[in-house]
């Protein structure tokens, strides 16, 4: 591997010095690029993200399974004193709540079933579902237990590691009949990529749909979140700082563009004062390839609404293993910009996505951030271990673009000037459409990891 041998050769390399300033680079990026004779054009205005390291290293990272300590800690914080039950046996009290929940979604002219645009055929068989679906839980009930009946679950390593794909589910001792969710999906040896704890909380799964208004579908949709985005970061710190969480920081906090009304929390790991860069972008590779991604970048996705948190998952836990450069040298970012330029009719050539395509005249590209920071790439022959290096991510969006007259032969959402309007990565905000290594400027595809 080219890259390994590079970092691995300072002197080839030109490792930087130890006392080296930290790394220069405007604070932002405003710039516009017009491509195929004017029908893409591509708009930097991005704030250039830098970290606060005077050096660059090159580590190695490996996977880890979850700890008794870690389990405590997410008990501890989201379950306090309640004990914890497995899923299989369902309490009375539970299933008795259950039943008169799908009883008043049945019954309230309010709720979705009742909205939903459907026929009488289809509201009828829909209904039909909904009966049978009570008819079994009722008949469940005759045979269930109380919550006095059921054992608590006393965890141990041996629970927190059954298996690599086994997902191991409990449910906390309820207050007022709701039961908050934790979902451990542990693994080992090879399959990492299903590492993961989930917590979906008593607030995600009891909606309150009060204040909610049908949309023109039918549909109800909730009102725009009133909380602050510095108001939901807070709150997720405070859920950090409980769990005794150190070595991870906020990547991005976002809120939902479709529905408005949930905020969505991302926190990557931080190595030397150098964060892991998040993209939506990143997928599981098939296991068997040089290259692959057995298992997930590590991460915690927390969702907010203006109720409180929704859901909170934590996905592959990591461990430094090695230090494979101390303080590797980077390109300057001159030459990134200049090989940024360069790739741009590539990255958004005509014919990518034909069905898309079919209608539209023009791409519009918006490149609002880039990020210098950290990103795991495969080591060769190697299914579980990997390297994290410096790269840049390009983060933004691309729209496609359709005449007003051809409007009507797409789904397109209608802009305010009556052109057809389609988001291509709309609903992932953390979308990167370009990396590159910032030690040798080669392009990286986060679909392969290299």
């Amino acid at each position: 591997n080219a890259l390994l041998e590079k970092i691995n050769a300072d002197d080839n390399l030109g490792t930087a010095d130890e006392a080296t300033q930290a790394y220069s680079a405007p604070k932002k990026w405003v710039e516009a690029v017009n491509l195929y004779e004017g029908t893409v054009t591509v708009n930097f205005d991005a704030d250039i993200t830098l970290p606060e390291a005077v050096k660059y290293p090159v580590i190695q990272v490996e996977p880890r399974g979850y700890s008794i300590d870690d389990f405590n800690a997410l008990k501890m914080t989201f379950f306090k004193d309640q004990n914890l039950y497995g899923l299989g046996e369902r309490p009375k009290e539970y299933l008795e709540e259950l039943i008169l929940q799908k009883k008043r979604w049945i019954n309230d002219p309010n709720s979705n079933f009742n909205t939903t645009n459907m026929t009488e055929d289809q509201y009828q068989s829909a209904l039909q579902e909904r009966l049978d679906e009570i008819n079994q839980l009722e008949a469940e009930y005759q045979t269930a237990p109380t919550w006095d009946e059921i054992e608590p679950i006393a965890m141990n390593e041996e629970i927190l590691r059954m298996g690599p794909v086994l997902a191991f589910q409990t449910i906390a001792e309820p207050a007022e009949n709701s039961i908050p969710a934790l979902y451990i999906c542990a693994t080992e040896e090879y399959n990492y990529r299903n590492n993961f704890i989930e917590i979906q909380t008593y607030l995600s799964q009891n909606v309150d749909t009060s204040n909610w208004e049908s949309d023109e579908t039918g549909f109800l949709t909730p009102p725009p979140a009133k909380k602050s985005e510095q108001e939901v970061k807070r709150e997720a710190q405070d859920i950090i700082d409980a769990l005794g969480i150190a070595d991870m920081t906020i990547f991005s906090c976002n809120l939902d563009p479709a529905t408005k009304s949930e905020f969505t929390v991302v926190y990557t790991k931080v190595y030397r004062g150098i964060s892991v860069n998040y993209a939506d972008n990143d997928i599981c590779a098939d296991g068997s390839a040089l290259y692959s991604f057995p298992w997930r970048e590590e991460r915690i996705e927390m969702k907010f609404s203006d109720d409180g948190l929704l859901s909170f998952i934590w996905i592959s836990p990591s461990s430094e293993t090695a230090v494979l450069n101390e303080n590797v040298g980077l390109l300057d970012f001159a030459e990134i910009q200049s090989i940024a330029r360069s790739q741009l009719s590539n990255l958004f050539k005509w014919g990518q996505d034909d069905v898309q395509e079919a209608y539209a005249t023009e791409k519009r590209v918006i490149i609002d951030e880039i990020r210098l920071g950290f990103m795991r790439v495969s080591i060769p022959n190697q299914s579980d271990e990997y390297m994290l290096i410096p790269v840049w991510d390009f983060y933004g969006d691309c729209a496609l673009i359709v005449p007003p007259e051809d409007v009507g032969k797409t789904q397109f959402l209608t802009n305010e000037n009556g052109e057809g309007e389609f988001w291509i990565h709309y609903s992932e905000q953390d979308y990167s459409l370009l990396t590159i290594n910032a030690i040798d400027g080669s392009m990286i595809d986060r679909s392969l990891g290299y």
